[in-house]
């Protein structure tokens, strides 16, 4: 049986030309060229009527070749999957079956529907924009622009932070499945993916969101809702200053995650068209060195963690449930980023009684950086932390 890395590896490889490289370095496909084909040839979306979903396939493929889409193949499979009627993860799969057959005909409508796919394609639009939906870490995921679409790196966060809690609870006698309590924080919460996706795998844990994006904090409850999760999930609207600053930063939290805006703003401009366009900015881009919220997450996470890190204060209320007191959990290693490949020595030089004190606030010098981890493109990808 496959390993849950070695499964996420063989997705990372089909995903990664969908994605690009994480978010870092990603440069515009120099044979774009969007709905022409030729000087003032204008190119045709609909595919013929009568056509079997084999010949859909072959024309949808076909169309966005001559566009320059330089994933034809694979957005072709998941545009025709949606315009017939296949969702979910076993979409692809399904529209395997339906290619062996000969008198499986496109509708009307169905082809009108695929046409305009593949007129929002052709300009680039993200594949998991155009179904609406997205495969993260187990769970069917609700996707929509222009909040960040999840990130198969960011699902090695996600194991990777299980494989810590694993090995974790082999120490304390504690399996996965324990419903001891173990509360998460999870900033800049975006779809609500990686929160959603821990909750899902640890029965014990309630997890509590952020996102300064509205329509961000509304797509993760309505993820939390649609997987049954929302007893145990909640997103705040707010910004990690905001959080922290007002009555509900006195909460704290067993474990901190986060994938926040880490690209520097000088590397936006090269960003592929999928993720310049479509995606939102705030999401994106970390300020001038990509660290602008790191150091709020840094200097914040010690007090977030707070002195009785491992149990919920009695009655402390999450997702409109009440939590009992005294987990068991105690995380060496509580806090948990995702960043850009170049920050992982940066962020250790920000962190610890002897970090740069032009960039060192009190909470980050109560950090310390207990190692780095590469992605599985080879880049170091993400920082774990614990307090010094």
């Amino acid at each position: 049986m496959l390993s849950a890395l070695s499964a996420l590896l063989m997705f990372a490889t089909l995903a990664h030309g969908i994605f690009g490289p994480a978010r870092q370095h990603v440069r515009i496909a120099k044979s774009w060229r969007p709905m022409m084909v030729g000087v003032g040839v204008a190119q045709n979306f609909l595919a013929s009527p009568g056509s079997t979903v084999r010949e859909a396939l072959a024309f949808a493929e076909s169309t966005l070749v001559s566009c320059g889409d330089p994933e034809a193949s694979v957005a072709a499979r998941h545009l025709v999957a949606c315009a017939v009627g296949e969702t979910g993860a076993r979409s692809l799969s399904n529209l395997q079956s339906r290619l062996q057959d000969a008198d499986d005909i496109l509708s009307a409508a169905a082809t009108e529907h695929l046409g305009e796919l593949l007129r929002r394609r052709s300009a680039r639009e993200p594949i998991q924009y155009l179904i609406g939906e997205w495969d993260f870490h187990m769970l069917t995921l609700k996707v929509r622009p222009p909040i960040l679409v999840p990130r198969p790196e960011t699902e090695e966060l996600v194991e990777y932070i299980l494989a810590e809690l694993r090995a974790e609870g082999r120490r304390l006698g504690l399996g996965l499945g324990t419903t001891t309590p173990l509360r998460i924080l999870d900033i800049g919460a975006g779809s609500g993916a990686i929160g959603l996706a821990l909750a899902a795998a640890l029965p014990g844990a309630t997890c509590v969101g952020i996102d300064q994006s509205a329509e961000a904090v509304a797509l993760a409850r309505e993820n939390a809702a649609m997987l049954g999760l929302q007893d145990r999930y909640e997103c705040v609207h707010a910004s990690l200053l905001e959080f922290v600053g007002e009555a509900q930063g006195a909460r704290t939290f067993d474990l901190v995650v986060s994938n926040p805006p880490y690209i520097p703003r000088s590397d936006m401009a090269g960003l592929e068209p999928e993720v310049l366009v479509y995606e939102d900015d705030a999401a994106l881009c970390g300020g001038s060195d990509g660290l602008d919220v790191v150091r709020q997450i840094l200097d914040a996470a010690p007090g977030l963690l707070g002195r009785d890190a491992g149990g919920p204060p009695s009655g402390e209320e999450v997702g409109g449930g009440s939590i009992a007191r005294g987990a068991a959990w105690r995380l060496e290693s509580p806090v948990w980023l995702e960043v850009d490949s170049s920050h992982p020595p940066l962020v250790a030089e920000l962190v610890g009684p002897g970090a740069r004190s032009a960039d060192t606030n009190v909470g980050a010098a109560r950090l310390k950086l207990v190692r780095s981890i590469r992605d599985l493109g080879g880049l170091p990808r993400f920082c774990v932390l614990g307090l010094g």
